[in-house]
């Protein structure tokens, strides 16, 4: 959206980033216009990944003994 002063490299990056996509719907809420799907599909994604990251920490720690 308002990119005149942000360098092209850093925008690039951005796009795999998590904050980035929220950052957008957040813009899109503020301006009233219509959300963008793919901000949707990535914020959808990197849930399912920190879930499934999640998952497999409780599981993988279930094994260990502490003291």
């Amino acid at each position: 959206m308002h990119q005149w002063f942000f360098p092209d490299a850093l925008d690039a990056i951005s796009h795999c980033l998590i904050s980035r996509h929220v950052v957008e719907l957040a813009w899109h809420a503020v301006a009233d216009s219509p959300w963008p799907p793919a901000s949707w599909l990535w914020v959808a994604g990197y849930t399912v990944a920190a879930f499934v990251l999640a998952g497999w920490g409780c599981r993988r720690d279930e094994g260990e003994r502490y003291r």
